[in-house]
């Protein structure tokens, strides 16, 4: 099993409303089912609705590996609320890029710290392994036991065999405040790239997406949007929809999810930039919480 689910696929802040119901108002958060080992993906608030529904259905022991992108709030403000991480059962091994000046994480226990929030992260009463990685490494992941281990490149298999899965890192330095890491998971002969927080068609994420049977891409903006010379979006860190389909055309990926909608698209907003990206690249659908996908 190779399973992808959205839980938030929303960028900068959540928001509620009709108008956003379609695809939701929640910001990032992705799971990823390898058979029985579990990654997940950004710990925006679309993590809070996974937590719950783990504590609904039982779900325990629980052990997972959670991936961060970069650390801004968009993606990491669900992990103070998400229930599993308060039960002694559940595991939780958490990689991230440093900055400058923390490791990552002490960037996390800063994040749940008085006055910002009332529980520490040590306070949780889950077992967390957090590491700091670079692009320099991989994460070896046995799905049989769920133990990941972080290695150097070289050092790290080509391809993953049946026992394990392959998580290799690219950093994106396009984005405002360090950059952010794009995630690669290689898993019986599947590959799938996760790459939000992009701005332009990079063309080293066009060689690290090369043949994956699925890119996940940031997609945020209308082509006049960010070419607004009233209001113009260069820097921002975010992508257009025919950047995210440049992308994926040039790397000859099988198919496209374009991600991270602007808070401010409603849901007619959202499905108009959909239909743009299928005039360029066909097989290409907007995420939406809920949105499953099994590679196969």
């Amino acid at each position: 099993m190779f399973k992808i689910t959205f839980w938030g696929v929303r960028g900068s802040y959540p928001v509620p409303g009709r108008e956003v119901l379609k695809y939701g108002g929640n910001t990032t958060c992705l799971t990823v089912q390898l058979d029985s080992a579990l990654i997940i993906l950004d710990a925006g608030t679309g993590l809070i609705n996974f937590g719950r529904k783990l504590v609904a259905d039982g779900v325990e022991p629980f052990t997972a590996t959670l991936l961060f992108t970069h650390t801004h709030h968009d993606h990491l403000e669900g992990l103070p609320f998400f229930k599993p991480a308060y039960k002694a059962s559940t595991t939780l091994n958490i990689f991230g890029p440093k900055s400058l000046l923390l490791d990552f994480k002490e960037i996390l226990i800063h994040e749940m710290l008085p006055p910002y929030f009332p529980v520490t992260l040590e306070e949780m009463a889950s077992t967390k392994t957090i590491a700091d990685i670079s692009e320099l490494d991989s994460i070896v992941l046995d799905v049989a036991t769920h133990t990941p281990r972080v290695v150097k490149n070289d050092a790290a298999p080509k391809e993953p065999d049946d026992d394990t899965a392959i998580i290799r890192v690219s950093r994106g330095g396009n984005h405002p405040g360090g950059g952010i890491f794009n995630y690669a998971i290689a898993y019986k002969n599947k590959r799938m790239v996760f790459a939000t927080d992009v701005e332009g068609a990079d063309a080293r994420l066009v060689e690290f997406a090369r043949g994956a049977d699925l890119l996940i891409h940031d997609s945020q903006y209308f082509e006049e949007e960010y070419n607004n010379p009233e209001s113009p979006k260069q820097g921002w860190g975010h992508s257009t929809v025919k950047m995210a389909t440049e992308v994926a055309a040039k790397a000859g990926v099988k198919q496209l999810v374009l991600f991270h909608h602007d808070p401010e698209h409603d849901d007619k907003a959202v499905a108009r930039i959909e239909q743009i990206a299928q005039k360029d690249f066909p097989n290409t659908r907007a995420a939406y919480e809920g949105l499953t996908i099994e590679l196969d």
